[in-house]
């Protein structure tokens, strides 16, 4: 027996260590299986917040009796404290009723006058006194079950709580299993440019970033056909061949890369190519022969670039079964759009491309925060808020007719949410103390005043249906505890990144209402996204190209690749790196810039820092906030004017 105990314990160790060497085991699960538990999990956490929502309302009652309780308590205390004495004190006793309510004379010697007692040897209870008694004892029941409904209650909520956790762990771990590493779609790329880049006879090197980046797998299914598109693209007309590489200074071999980052409620993919970039003027003509624009149009950069993604469009000489056999660059807008997401195009002569997609986290479940404006009720997914806090009317200011907000280190741009989705009409005020919302989505921030937080909550995402699937602004809605819709709101929006729709719209409006001038050119420099923002917007509502540049290095090497040299700069004075009095200096040495305006616009208004703006070589000095009207008159005629002495 000793020797079979002791044997035991030996292949006890043995048998787990054999367990824990055996591989992990697989089963393949169709996918709808897993969205059918995905909105299991969704109408779960719907349930579970209507079942909180009817707690609540339960503690409103328990409170409601308690109430109820406190008046019932004071009035049986009055009734037993005063009208129950005042009827002892003047009460008959009772010819029938309970208990002894009279001393009868049988004993000896006691004579019939002694028969009735006083009411100081003896009390006397009426019906009166009993209904007091009655009404004593049921508060005092009342108070029990008080007692008891508010222990019920806070059982309840520990086992609410509770449950929340099990359905946010089950929520997660579901949407874990739809997700996939973007690197699962790598060897895709990687064939479809060895196999384009021996029928062009072009050398390409694929790099690929953040290939751990995790994405729906159905985001990533339908994202991956337009991600070969534009990789096509970018090889059939961005990219040069080895000998126009050689020539132009380059490498032989270029570079094409693919990156992938998970910024909170989005997935940010770029495809950068450091190819010849997109010809402007070309882009241009094709649309004046094809009839999309007027031939005397004038169009920012945004605008000649938003041109590609037209039905149909495209500038190749002839058809080839390389980047679209004809297909232009809308298939790849419209797969997008269908993921709720933006594209962006960003180019430089010379030097590449870059195509921005941003797509929303189109999950089924998701945290949001809730809030009212003027009435209405939205919903802001959590990932994309930043900070809460309480506004400050006097860190409020303006840069020309756009309200922004001093947060110390930064400048943002400030809107209130209800004149933003456009449910309320009137002027925005900032003079009362709102509650202030910092949204972040990629690299965009801004500052959003709401008027009540009604607080975070599960909630389930619910499409819009394809009748409202091009209205901007909004991720889809989702339906509270009550049966309330309430619209999830897209943060890309606020913090204008604008959809395809919003900028189709906003082009042909500000195209009917720009007058036809020459064209022209500006140059931004400020270290404020917020102010570059305006001041660019600002410009390009008037006609005006504009380069834009965070800090004096910035600014230099963007100069020096610019196909249209600036008519005018606008220079901001304090700056990282190179502040804008060196930058003026250094635009003044250039024999090309010697005479073109510059225009130092800062918060610094006093002598010093103008004689020190005019030493460096600006011409004129705007002290922020400044007046749209006013600046734009003053640029308009220090343009004229350089234009006249130059003979342009």
């Amino acid at each position: 027996k000793s020797k079979a105990s002791e044997a035991k314990p030996e292949k006890q160790p043995q048998k787990q260590k054999a367990a824990s060497n055996q591989p992990t085991q697989y089963l393949r699960v169709p996918l709808d299986r897993l969205d059918s538990l995905v909105g299991l999990v969704g109408e779960m956490v719907v349930n579970r917040s209507t079942f909180s929502q009817r707690l609540n309302d339960f503690a409103d009652r328990i409170e409601e009796m308690n109430s109820s309780l406190n008046r019932l308590r004071g009035v049986a205390s009055d009734v037993e404290t005063r009208y129950s004495v005042d009827a002892l004190k003047t009460g008959k006793l009772r010819k029938s009723g309970f208990g002894v309510n009279r001393i009868k004379g049988n004993l000896p010697g006691e004579d019939e006058g002694d028969e009735e007692l006083d009411s100081l040897e003896f009390d006397r209870y009426t019906d009166f006194h009993l209904l007091a008694r009655s009404l004593s004892e049921a508060t005092n029941d009342i108070a029990v079950i008080s007692s008891e409904l508010r222990n019920l209650h806070g059982d309840f909520d520990s086992l609410i709580n509770r449950q929340q956790r099990f359905n946010r762990d089950a929520q997660s771990s579901l949407m874990h299993v739809r997700m996939v590493p973007v690197g699962n779609i790598a060897n895709r790329l990687d064939r479809t440019i060895r196999s384009v880049s021996n029928k062009l006879g072009k050398k390409v090197d694929l790099e690929i970033s953040g290939e751990n980046t995790e994405i729906d797998k159905t985001v990533l299914e339908e994202i991956t056909d337009p991600l070969l598109h534009l990789i096509r693209n970018a090889m059939d007309h961005g990219i040069e061949t080895p000998a126009e590489r050689l020539s132009a200074g380059k490498s032989e071999r270029s570079k094409l890369r693919i990156e992938a980052l998970n910024q909170g409620t989005q997935v940010t993919i770029r495809v950068v190519d450091d190819g010849r970039g997109i010809d402007a003027e070309k882009i241009r003509l094709k649309a004046v022969e094809r009839g999309l624009i007027a031939e005397d149009k004038v169009l920012t950069k945004e605008e000649t670039h938003g041109l590609i993604f037209t039905p149909g469009f495209s500038t190749a000489d002839s058809l080839t079964d390389v980047s679209g056999r004809g297909v232009g660059m809308d298939v790849v807008r419209e797969a997008v759009l269908r993921l709720k997401g933006t594209i962006q195009v960003d180019s430089v002569i010379g030097v590449g491309s870059t195509f921005t997609i941003h797509l929303p986290t189109t999950l089924a479940v998701s945290n949001a925060l809730l809030v009212e404006s003027s009435g209405h009720k939205f919903a802001i997914p959590m990932q994309s808020v930043q900070q809460i806090m309480r506004l400050d009317p006097a860190a409020v200011t303006k840069v020309g007719a756009h309200p922004m907000i001093n947060l110390g280190d930064r400048m943002l741009l400030l809107k209130d949410l209800a004149n933003h989705m456009e449910v309320r009409s009137d002027m925005e005020k900032f003079e009362d103390a709102k509650a202030l919302l910092l949204l972040r989505t990629g690299d965009d921030e801004v500052a959003v005043t709401i008027d009540v937080i009604d607080g975070g909550q599960d909630i389930v995402v619910k499409t819009l249906g394809d009748h409202l699937v091009h209205v901007p602004g909004y991720l889809g809605a989702t339906v509270s505890g009550d049966g309330t819709v309430i619209p999830i709101l897209d943060p890309a929006d606020l913090c204008g990144q604008e959809s395809s729709t919003t900028k189709n719209n906003a082009m042909r409006r500000r195209s009917d209402a720009t007058p036809k001038i020459h064209r022209k050119t500006a140059m931004v420099i400020d270290d404020s996204l917020s102010v570059r923002r305006v001041t660019t917007n600002l410009l390009r509502s008037f006609g005006w190209e504009v380069i834009d540049a965070k800090d004096g290095v910035e600014a230099l090497e963007k100069l020096a690749v610019a196909d249209t040299p600036p008519d005018v700069f606008l220079c901001d004075m304090e700056m990282p790196r190179m502040d804008g009095l060196e930058l003026v200096s250094r635009i003044r040495s250039q024999e090309e810039f010697r005479s073109t305006p510059v225009v130092m616009v800062t918060s610094r208004a006093g002598e010093k820092h103008r004689k020190l703006a005019r030493e460096a070589g600006a011409n004129e000095h705007v002290v922020k906030p400044f007046n749209d009207e006013n600046l734009m008159n003053l640029i308009e005629q220090m343009v004229t004017e350089h234009r006249e002495l130059v003979g342009v």
